[in-house]
């Protein structure tokens, strides 16, 4: 729930309530306030939501809040707000609720405008669930909005303030029957408008309002008074959804409008019929995606290198590094990346010499270099610019209290580049609020957890012996922090659950796969694998920061010295053919203290691929728009008698867009990012 700070002064912090203490006023309502409170018996937080003082007098309210909390605790569902207990203290009337660590979507939609299509229909599904439970018990909630859907830190939706009617306020949003609210009128179903008896079909109207909200980040229907909302609701169509988010899938405009149906013979007969048809189109939208992205990956004897053309290459120069084999370039497989025309998604081919025509001495066509060292600007293969939080948007302006909640709770619930934006706009905007001075610091400490450092200094970089990598240079680094394991299947899946972001193709009914929570995760594209990073309060690395992580101060070709070691990496040399958990290779420890930066998966940079400085013209041909991706994968088959094998300075190009079973990614962060 969302903390508020309450008076200092309220005189019923520090008391004890039905066996609990309360710790702090978090919220307010129409016709209690809610705290925060600690359940002594069990040691655990829960909310206790206390009548208002001037209603305690009057009969028709105790009875109907009391009434009300009896029949919601009669409710044990996962998707509902669990009331654990009521009664009364003195001249205090009270309900004891499970306490939901979370934000309200209503909070979501105010932060962020329209919500991502999958977690609306998680959301949608996850509510309706809900409601079917309390219909079956009998019980409309009668105000089913933003508000009182709640979002656990674990991606659950839970409704809270389940069938709880409150007194009519002065807000215009607000009518009652009889004395009482049934409703909030931009949410409120035609029958409820006129007053008419209701049932469930009331409740999935107004998830139906709430389901448009967050397609859209408004509501379809906006009145200046009461009446004019409700003529609305009884007579005008909604607009489409089309007029402010561009078109969406006819299936969904279908349930939506099933939803919003102003006679409710012509709605969703129940939750459960609703719950089907938002599970039907994830199943179809996840198998669509799937199909979108099959693959082929025989890289059997690949090549460490990359290229998209004919790699012509003379002998190796007299400055290649003492002790090493020379490589039989000539021999070597290349890998053509190619994009499907109008499918969007690479296939990785092998082939060994292609007839593939240079052009103006290695040159892109259009004649540009594209910087080898920074992120990649712009277009599809957008990278970070350094920025800490990756391109997290900054909330909208609010005062300092709200900025330094905001910041709070993101960092409570893990949303760190989040949580990073809102502290620093509010260090910016309020200087000398001391709020952010502390909590930026905190945040830095979260972002960091997880990760090993590398001291800046000089980062030597490239292969002579490698047509792709050299000549070799030398490039100054700043400090930094590296993800000390690529990142996990468990890590996607919490920043999934956390944001609505699709699941990687792979995983049935978006589920991780069983035994493989601690495998990379794989088949992300760059700009899922950049917002990822962004979620988490980081970057990705340029390959200069990646080489210098692998490689470390001195010259070695591996992490762990200047011989390959094929029980170090995970290879088809060492007899394996799939990912093997994060930290199963303790062995491979680069000099940071990272670990399978050479094998296990290809891992994304935001870099081009590019010539380096200084390189010969024409004996590679790079092409425009791809990406670099480190450090050689399962797939590879080494062959350290050919010195066939992923070094520290293995490049690989590759299409933003590609998605691949061994393409995964492991993030970066400067201590100048959280400044």
């Amino acid at each position: 729930m969302d903390k508020k700070t309450g008076p200092a002064a309220d005189p019923l912090i520090g008391r004890t309530l039905g066996g609990c203490e309360i710790l702090e006023r978090i919220g307010e309502g129409g016709m209690g306030t809610v705290y925060l409170c600690r359940q002594l018996s069990l040691d655990r937080r829960v909310v206790a939501k206390i009548l208002h003082g001037d209603l305690i007098r009057r009969e028709e309210f105790v009875k109907r809040f009391l009434r009300e909390a009896q029949a919601a605790a009669k409710v044990s569902h996962p998707n509902i707000v669990q009331v654990l207990d009521h009664g009364q203290d003195g001249d205090l009337h009270y309900i004891l609720m499970e306490y939901v660590d979370g934000v309200s979507v209503k909070d979501m939609i105010e932060r962020r405008g329209a919500i991502p299509l999958d977690q609306v229909v998680r959301i949608g599904a996850d509510a309706a669930r809900g409601l079917s439970a309390a219909h079956r018990s009998g019980i409309v909630h009668r105000d089913v909005k933003p508000a009182n859907l709640m979002l656990t830190s674990d991606g659950i939706v839970k409704l809270a303030d389940f069938g709880i009617a409150k007194p009519l306020g002065e807000d215009v949003e607000e009518i009652t029957q009889t004395n009482f609210l049934v409703g909030t009128v931009q949410y409120m179903s035609p029958e409820q408008c006129e007053g008419k008896d209701i049932d469930g079909r009331a409740d999935l109207y107004s998830l139906g309002i709430t389901f448009y909200q967050m397609l859209t980040g408004r509501r379809p229907f906006e009145g200046r008074s009461t009446v004019d909302l409700m003529r609305q609701h009884l007579h005008d169509p909604p607009p489409p959804v089309e007029r402010y988010i561009g078109k969406v899938p006819a299936e969904i405009s279908r349930i939506l409008s099933r939803m919003l149906a102003k006679n409710p013979e012509e709605r969703y007969a129940d939750g459960d019929a609703l719950v089907a048809d938002l599970e039907s189109f994830q199943r179809r939208r996840s198998q669509a995606g799937a199909a979108a992205t099959r693959e082929v990956e025989s890289m059997r004897d690949a090549a460490t290198v990359a290229n998209i053309a004919q790699t012509e290459v003379d002998a190796p120069s007299s400055g290649a590094v003492p002790g090493r084999r020379a490589r039989p370039w000539g021999a070597l497989a290349v890998v053509l990346l190619f994009t499907l025309a109008g499918a969007g998604y690479a296939y990785l081919h092998l082939h060994g010499k292609l007839p593939w025509k240079k052009n103006g001495g290695g040159q892109p066509p259009n004649g540009r270099r594209p910087d080898p060292v920074g992120p990649i600007q712009g277009g599809n293969g957008a990278g970070t610019n350094g920025a800490g939080n990756g391109g997290t948007p900054e909330p909208p302006t609010k005062d300092a209290g709200e900025l330094a909640r905001l910041a709070s709770d993101d960092l409570d619930s893990g949303n760190l580049g989040a949580a990073l934006s809102a502290a620093r706009k509010g260090r910016r905007e309020h200087p000398d609020d001391a709020r952010f001075t502390e909590l930026l610091p905190r945040i830095a400490s979260r972002i960091r957890e997880g990760m090993v450092q590398v001291e800046g200094g000089k980062a030597i970089l490239g292969d002579e012996r490698d047509p792709a990598s050299s000549p070799r240079w030398e490039a100054d680094v700043k400090e930094f922090w590296i993800d000390r394991y690529e990142v996990t299947n468990t890590d996607f899946e919490r920043y999934r659950l956390s944001t609505g972001a699709p699941a990687p193709p792979g995983w049935e009914e978006g589920e991780v796969p069983s035994g493989r929570e601690k495998h990379p995760v794989t088949q992300v594209t760059f700009e899922e694998a950049k917002a990822f990073a962004a979620w988490a309060g980081k970057r990705l690395p340029t390959e200069v920061e990646w080489e210098k992580a692998a490689r470390g101060p001195d010259d070695r070709l591996w992490p762990w010295g200047t011989t390959f070691i094929a029980s170090k990496a995970n290879t088809m040399q060492a007899g394996r053919s799939d990912t093997l958990p994060v930290d199963a290779l303790p062995g491979s420890e680069t000099p940071c203290g990272a670990e399978q930066m050479i094998g296990n998966v290809w891992e994304w940079t935001s870099s081009a691929y590019a010539p380096y400085p200084g390189a010969t013209p024409g004996k590679v041909v790079f092409r425009d728009g791809l990406l670099v991706a480190r450090g050689g994968a399962y797939t590879l088959f080494a062959r350290p008698e050919t010195a066939n094998v992923p070094t520290v300075s293995s490049r690989m190009g590759v299409v933003p867009g590609h998605r691949s079973k061994s393409l995964g990614f492991r993030c970066v962060w400067s201590g100048e990012d959280s400044r």
